[in-house]
């Protein structure tokens, strides 16, 4: 799976992005995500990537994350109805890095 990029390449990082919500495991136990997981999924690795690059202002973080789920609106259709799990989730909430809410979804 391609790497979250960093900020100053979002067209790179927007792929990713996509990627990681719709590969949300379809095999198992739990229940259908909905658009509230899709978009969790994408604010927290918008949230820590721009973290991670000393961005910590709180209006930028949340302009971003409403601009990428503008941006993926239709293909968030692709995320809802995948399988995920409650500790899935938790995992992606409490996960630091990207690498980490990328592990999650595994």
């Amino acid at each position: 799976m391609p790497r979250f990029r960093p900020y100053s390449r979002w067209s790179l990082g927007n792929a990713a992005l996509l990627c990681a919500a719709s590969s949300l495991l379809s095999i198992g136990c739990g229940r259908k995500a909905t658009s509230a997981d899709c978009e969790l999924i994408i604010d927290r690795n918008v949230e820590v990537q721009m973290r991670a690059m000393h961005i910590d202002d709180e209006p930028t973080i949340a302009k971003k994350q409403e601009e990428l789920r503008a941006q993926f609106k239709d293909d968030m259709k692709d995320c809802e109805g995948r399988r995920v799990t409650d500790k899935m989730m938790s995992c992606v909430k409490n996960a630091q890095t990207a690498d980490e809410v990328t592990e999650c979804l595994r």
